[in-house]
């Protein structure tokens, strides 16, 4: 005869081995330990449980540990995580933030004017608050090197190709601004190019490094 023979109304018997007796034998609520029976404390609580995987309704967990701590580190904070939040699923960059784009083009890409330096997205408008360029090859013929709407052509910022020499930059510290529209929303959903509106005036050699800073609104 079992410990406990049968349960009244079961109209079955019901017995518990000695293995499964073990399993709940020496328990502390709240406390996990090893082949024994999880109990939850007086708070609803269980102390830490080592699993190999994480489903949360049917559908597993695939972030690593590693993953998910970066996101209590000292370094972020409940505003990043709201940036996070206004991400869309054709952002390239962080919505509603501030963003920098640093690009170093190459002389094809100029005079294609197809170089998108910084990417529209649906719906938002690109606030640019600085923006300034440089060469880092030679420029052989004057020329307006153009930051642009994407769509629209509203010119960001422009300079005389002449104004970017090696290493000398082009912008709010330097050269001459001959259109600028920083400080200014973009049309909603453009990006910013970068275009030549002499193409074919730049050697193959010759590179132009652009950063542009501002916000999505």
């Amino acid at each position: 005869m079992g410990l406990f023979p049968t349960w009244l109304g079961s109209g079955a018997a019901t017995r518990l081995t000695n293995a499964e007796l073990d399993v709940l034998d020496g328990v502390t609520a709240g406390t996990s330990a090893a082949s024994k029976a999880v109990v939850l404390g007086a708070t609803s609580k269980i102390d830490t449980i080592d699993m190999t995987a994480l489903k949360i309704n049917g559908t597993s967990m695939t972030s690593t540990a590693t993953e998910l701590n970066t996101l209590a580190s000292s370094g972020v904070s409940n505003a990043d995580l709201v940036k996070l939040h206004a991400i869309t699923a054709t952002a390239a960059n962080l919505n509603n933030g501030v963003n920098y784009f640093d690009h170093t083009v190459t002389a094809a890409e100029v005079k294609a004017c197809n170089h998108v330096i910084v990417p529209g997205i649906t719906g938002k408008q690109f606030f640019p608050t600085f923006a300034a360029m440089v060469a880092t090859g030679a420029v052989t013929t004057s020329t307006h090197i153009t930051l642009a709407e994407s769509v629209s052509a509203g010119v960001v910022l422009s300079h005389v190709a002449a104004d970017m020499g090696d290493g000398v930059w082009a912008g709010p510290t330097g050269g001459t601004v001959v259109t600028t529209k920083l400080n200014t929303a973009l049309t909603v959903d453009e990006g910013i190019i970068i275009k030549d509106t002499a193409p074919n005036s730049l050697t193959i050699t010759t590179a132009i490094r652009v950063i542009v800073g501002g916000y999505y609104v």
